[in-house]
């Protein structure tokens, strides 16, 4: 409970969804699974949270195909929440088609680079890792710049960030393929400013954790299926669709995976997570 947040009265919660990938066509199914139908389930179990999470993020790839009717779709599907909602864009969304289509859920983000959102003396930034004609992702040296000054802004507050593409290696060589491309100057950012409390994104489609330089970096199940931690391919499990519920109290958070339906398992909990010393 000591370092850069030591003193902070915070006490609100997040809730990060990542990759429901809906279909353009009802009753469509992907890779096998009804992600719609999924992401209904989702929905609902976030809207019965008790506190309400001050805003849901999700991270991309609303579209497994990147169509205005998958977007409608997924539109739809995203209105039932209640409450607040941002976004950044994955590598299967359209940004085009996003700006066009989902721009009716209301404070959408998805579209600009390098959001930030001040709340409780906490700093969330939002990066879009989508860039087009890539399937990995790119911040590139504009938005890396961009990041550079929220995060040294004074005073210089703790900070989450979100994006869709995992920056770490997962030891998965078909994913790890298309994380994150510009990963080295990224961390020598994070290195620099010493105020990244965590990092949080999907894109793989199965939880992890991993640390570098004292910051967790957490990877989000998909709110439509996951994957097996299957070196060799991309392999669909029988894991249900999830989230992620972040809750923070003054300096220091705890985030579990929160699965929905069957098969029931308990929540996967991760431990406190303090500041890390300037410098990693």
């Amino acid at each position: 409970m000591v370092g850069l947040a030591q003193g902070l009265r915070a006490r609100f919660s997040l809730v990060h969804l990542t990759d429901p990938h809906i279909a353009g066509e009802d009753q469509a199914r992907v890779r096998g699974v009804d992600t719609a139908a999924r992401l209904a389930g989702v929905v609902e179990s976030i809207n019965r949270l008790s506190p309400a999470p001050a805003f849901v993020i999700i991270t991309g790839d609303f579209s497994a195909d990147g169509s205005p009717a998958a977007h409608r779709r997924a539109a739809a599907l995203l209105r039932a929440l209640q409450v607040p909602v941002r976004v950044t864009l994955g590598n299967h969304d359209d940004p085009e088609t996003f700006r066009q289509v989902m721009g009716e859920l209301g404070d959408l983000l998805g579209t600009e680079t390098c959001q930030a959102i001040d709340i409780q003396g906490w700093r969330i930034l939002l990066l879009n890792s989508k860039c087009p004609g890539l399937k990995e992702g790119f911040l590139g040296p504009v938005q890396r710049q961009q990041m550079r000054e929220e995060l040294a802004k004074n005073p210089r507050p703790p900070a989450l960030l979100f994006m869709h593409h995992h920056v770490l290696p997962l030891g998965l060589p078909w994913v790890d393929r298309d994380n994150l491309r510009d990963w080295y100057e990224f961390l020598e950012i994070l290195r620099d400013v010493g105020n990244v409390r965590g990092l949080f994104s999907g894109h793989a489609h199965q939880a992890s954790r991993h640390e570098w330089s004292g910051i967790p970096f957490f990877v989000t199940p998909s709110a439509g299926y996951q994957f097996f931690k299957d070196p060799t391919q991309p392999r669909v499990s029988p894991e249900p669709p999830a989230y992620r519920l972040i809750a923070i109290q003054g300096g220091m958070f705890v985030t579990e995976v929160r699965p929905v339906g069957p098969p029931a398992e308990k929540p996967t909990t991760d431990p406190p997570s303090p500041s890390p010393r300037p410098g990693g």
